[in-house]
């Protein structure tokens, strides 16, 4: 049985903090395989850091969810989190109309604690092409940014 109320237990939001945010499409299609879907999703990055709201480390767009390392400049987590998937599936029904639902409700977050190294995380993050057979390199899979690189 699912519990997405328990999800959300015990989650904070702070300005300053890094996190690390993965959330998936609906019922996990696979909807980013198609290159125009994927590039309109990837837009959001750059819009919430322009907007001030997140400063982007790294992300990872993969077939059927995100992965997205970032310090929250601005506003409140879940809230983010909200506008971002209602940013992102308006430009991705853009390129396809017929799409109800592009977001899970859910997402996971953690908050990386002082001991932990952004570059780290960052790279788990860019190896998740790989991990999944989809690039024998994580430069050869095309929707990722990472910030040192």
């Amino acid at each position: 049985m699912h519990h997405s109320h328990h999800l959300r237990r015990g989650r904070v939001s702070l300005i300053g903090q890094i996190y690390h945010v993965t959330f998936a499409t609906a019922e996990r299609k696979r909807l980013f395989d198609d290159f125009c879907l994927a590039r309109a999703a990837v837009r959001l990055f750059g819009t919430l850091d322009a907007s001030g709201e997140t400063h982007s480390h790294a992300f990872m767009l993969m077939p059927d969810h995100a992965h997205w390392l970032f310090t929250l400049r601005n506003g409140d987590l879940g809230r983010l989190l909200a506008r971002s998937k209602t940013l992102s599936s308006r430009d991705v029904r853009r390129v396809r109309p017929e799409l109800d639902v592009v977001w899970q409700k859910d997402y996971y977050d953690h908050a990386l604690r002082a001991d932990e190294d952004l570059r780290v995380v960052g790279e788990y993050i860019l190896a998740n092409p790989v991990r999944a057979g989809l690039a024998a390199a994580p430069g050869d899979y095309p929707h990722w940014f990472a910030d040192w690189l």
